[in-house]
């Protein structure tokens, strides 16, 4: 806020200092990330209960912004299947085009298996020397070394109370926090469609979720074809340095009929076709039913109820009404 009321004075500095940071690279400081942690829910003695807020500087977003506005102009392709962090997409875009695929299998009863990919910190496993081999041919040398330079050499250090921690080194990953990291990924994974394609595969992701539909003549051909497809899927994320967290992975049968096995073999692992999956929030349901999804929002929305009866007392009317409207009513619709 303060650097949009100084705009006009200040830009001509700005802009002499970024350009001698993508000539020469980002200092130190600015590549330091201060992280905070915040408990999300359980036992607060356990770390894993805990998600990592990552502050950065103020200076060094405003240079990311500058980065991404150059990176637009020569190369924005994400493929045809992403819907994460792009101008007129998101999580509704992507759900939508989900929900248009299956109702299409569904009414030409094509034999389909849908699957979804969880990865584990998937923004923190982006290979900075991976990426630069990928667009060597395709950024100009100078925006390639500004973009690897904002990538490497990060460091970090821990929060908590009046303590914080000494710094640590980052080797991989799109910094949390960044304005440029999420493009980053989104441009990491952009050839997934080229990689895991064909005739018969419909892909739809959101950031680093992406969910799969693989179909064919025959349910045994669509299963085949699927278990081809996911090993394949799976053996691409291994390649860009990703982590697949298996039991979380997810399958499903599309249509009223059974699948012609129970389960479905991937590198080792056996997953049984499931009625739903959770699908950005939405569950889904095999044969396009929302009457799971309408159960799982009233047994939500009965949790919340007992919540707002707790806290009503402590708030003010104005407090409570937006509680209600940003938690409530935005989960219900």
């Amino acid at each position: 806020m303060f650097l949009l009321k100084v705009a006009t004075p200040v830009a001509p500095v700005l802009c002499k200092l970024f350009n001698n940071f993508a000539c020469h690279g980002l200092p130190g400081e600015s590549k330091n990330a201060k992280v905070t942690a915040l408990l999300k829910k359980g036992d607060k003695f356990l770390t894993s209960n805990y998600r990592p807020i990552s502050n950065l500087s103020s200076l060094s977003k405003v240079y990311e912004k500058c980065l991404l506005q150059k990176l637009m102009l020569e190369f924005n392709d994400f493929g045809v299947n992403q819907h994460g962090f792009r101008k007129d997409h998101s999580t509704e875009t992507a759900l939508l085009t989900l929900q248009s695929v299956i109702s299409k299998k569904i009414e030409n009863c094509t034999p389909s298996v849908l699957y979804s990919i969880d990865l584990s910190a998937a923004f923190d496993l982006l290979r900075p020397d991976t990426f630069t081999s990928m667009f060597k041919n395709i950024l100009s040398v100078g925006l390639l070394f500004a973009i690897n330079d904002f990538l490497i050499g990060r460091t970090f250090q821990v929060k908590y109370g009046d303590m914080i921690s000494q710094k640590k080194m980052l080797d991989r990953g799109c910094v949390q926090g960044s304005v440029l990291g999420p493009i980053l990924f989104n441009l990491y994974l952009s050839d997934l469609n080229t990689q895991v394609c064909g005739h018969g595969i419909d892909i739809i992701t959101y950031a680093d979720d992406t969910y799969v539909i693989v179909s064919d003549e025959t349910p045994e051909k669509t299963i085949l074809k699927a278990k081809q497809t996911a090993e394949k899927h799976v053996e691409y994320l291994r390649l860009k340095g990703m982590k697949v967290n298996m039991d979380k992975t997810e399958i499903m049968w599309l249509g009223k009929s059974d699948p012609p096995t129970s389960n479905l073999n991937i590198n080792g692992h056996d997953f049984c076709f499931q009625n739903n999956i959770k699908a950005l929030g939405i569950t889904v349901s095999r044969n396009l039913s929302w009457d799971d999804h309408l159960v799982n929002v009233i047994q939500k929305g009965k949790k919340l109820m007992k919540g707002f009866r707790f806290i009503r007392k402590h708030l003010t009317e104005k407090q409570f009404l937006q509680t209600v409207t940003n938690t409530f009513f935005a989960s219900t619709f």
